[in-house]
């Protein structure tokens, strides 16, 4: 007779081995649902730094093959386990690009047919003859194309490109709803591109290249052949003429997020454009093209706009018409700009519904806990807050610590006196807050190494009560050049003369 602890070990694994195995594979997929992150972004801006990092997780399937054969049985016969699969190429692995191709097959060959998805990111730093890898997988997505849901191959060398450009025109992508390519030059965004005119469920387009946007060289987007008018979604990152941007927007009504950089050069006023589903809008640009590319705009769905301004002169929101249509229903607002000619607080005025706001520009003159206490009356709805700040020369570092922590400490727990006022009855609580410093961090270590006693003591009791607001449920992060502020000044100070 077992022993008493022998019976203990093996009941919980005989419950294991009685799970029925379509209610198993459920419990499998649901798994992988909560275990595998949200794929890298698309869309971003540099794709190979996005996508450097292959997490664990997206071996997920495999590991469950690993643990007996009855869970390797059921997942092996669970379709959604295998539905999507992520890879990357590189030079430094190139004796096992194939074998990985070849895992690839694997993988999609037990997917969910019509609603595969593939994602090849690929790494060649230095001169490569990366042919073969062009025919297997040219070879490998002629195989499922009629299958494939999703095709997303990021820093492709052209050779490579131009073999699935002819993959994507002799065949019949009858299911594709969203594809991403990325190639190393713009060779062949230069050249006539019609691979997807045909496809008839296509509606999330985006094309790019790794190299750094240069103003002189165009991405020209009548040699696009797409199916605009059923895309929701189109991107593009390297710079495009304003005036073609506009001509290719109006054959687009179905459009509802928008991510362009346009190129200064001679631009006129253009009639105006209504997109009534554009509710997200990105754009890299010149001020010299800004107010008249915008006032061309009519977006009655946008609620998040994303605006990124590369030289002076700065650009007054107030004195646009694009501005003056729109900011009331704006919900989440990305600003980067060189210097803003006007107070925040009278741009904030005319934003009430802004829930999320990120602003990357220079906060000086004025110190963010002046600017915080100033404007936080003018954001009731403001949940999530990222600021890039510097601050003055002059400006202690305690006293910016004590103006801010007056601002989340009201914003996270109004008090009594200011709901009694009505000040804060309608206001949102502070959920998130992220703050990167970008001031002199040598300047900020000798300020903390070199502070007396009982500044320090000072310094550090603001401190924690920063971080009981961390405990208590605000996600707060204070990054001065990528070095935590919130850790204690003990670990800081040592750290610092270590170095």
């Amino acid at each position: 007779m077992a022993s008493r602890l022998e019976q203990k070990s093996v009941a919980p694994a005989c419950v294991i081995w009685s799970i029925p195995p379509e209610t198993l594979s459920e419990i499998l997929v649901r798994c992988l649902d909560a275990k595998t992150p949200r794929k890298r972004p698309k869309y971003a801006s540099n794709s190979r730094a996005a996508s450097a990092v292959q997490l664990p997780s997206h071996n997920f399937p495999l590991y469950l093959t690993e643990i007996c054969s009855w869970w390797r049985q059921v997942a092996l016969s669970t379709p959604a386990l295998w539905t999507s699969v992520q890879l990357s190429l590189t030079d430094r692995s190139a004796q096992q690009n194939s074998r990985i191709l070849g895992l690839a097959d694997f993988w999609l060959r037990r997917g969910i047919k019509g609603q595969l998805e593939i994602d090849v990111a690929c790494f060649f730093q230095f001169p490569y003859n990366s042919s073969g890898e062009a025919a297997s997988l040219g070879h490998l997505i002629d195989r499922y194309s009629v299958d494939l849901r999703l095709i997303c191959l990021t820093g492709l060398p052209d050779v490579v490109l131009q073999r699935i450009h002819q993959t994507l025109s002799n065949n019949s992508f009858s299911n594709v709803e969203e594809i991403e390519l990325e190639a190393s030059t713009l060779e062949l965004w230069s050249t006539r591109f019609d691979a997807l005119e045909t496809l008839p469920c296509l509606r999330k387009v985006c094309l790019g290249t790794q190299d750094t946007i240069h103003d002189t060289v165009l991405h020209d987007l009548e040699l696009l052949f797409l199916p605009w008018h059923q895309l929701t979604t189109f991107c593009v990152s390297n710079p495009t003429a304003p005036s073609d941007c506009l001509g290719i927007l109006r054959r687009c009504p179905q459009l509802e997020f928008v991510k362009l950089s346009l190129i200064a050069m001679p631009f006129k006023d253009a009639p105006s454009l209504t997109l009534p589903n554009l509710s997200r809008l990105q754009l890299y640009m010149f001020p010299a093209v800004f107010d008249p590319f915008l006032d061309a705009l009519h977006l009655p769905s946008l609620y998040d706009l994303n605006l990124s301004l590369t030289s002076l002169p700065p650009w007054n929101p107030l004195d646009s018409d694009f501005w003056r249509r729109h900011a009331a229903q704006l919900r989440q607002l990305t600003l980067q700009t060189p210097a803003m000619p006007v107070p925040f607080s009278r741009v904030f005025h005319t934003m009430p519904q802004s829930s999320s706001l990120t602003l990357k520009t220079r906060m000086t003159p004025e110190p963010l806990g002046r600017w915080c206490r100033e404007t936080e009356p003018l954001l009731p709805a403001l949940t999530h807050l990222d600021l890039q700040i510097t601050y003055p020369r002059g400006i202690s570092l305690l006293n910016c610590v004590r103006m801010t922590l007056a601002f989340l400490t009201e914003r996270r727990n109004p008090s009594p006196q200011s709901r009694f006022d009505g000040l804060l009855s309608q206001t949102a609580r502070l959920q998130r807050v992220e703050l990167h410093d970008a001031t002199d961090y040598h300047m900020r270590s000798c300020e903390l190494i070199g502070m007396d006693e009982s500044l320090a003591v000072a310094m550090e009791i603001e401190f924690d009560r920063i971080r009981a607001l961390k405990t208590g449920g605000l996600n707060i992060q204070w990054e001065i050049d990528g070095k935590d502020i919130l850790v204690s000044r003990d670990a800081t100070v040592g750290n610092d003369r270590d170095a």
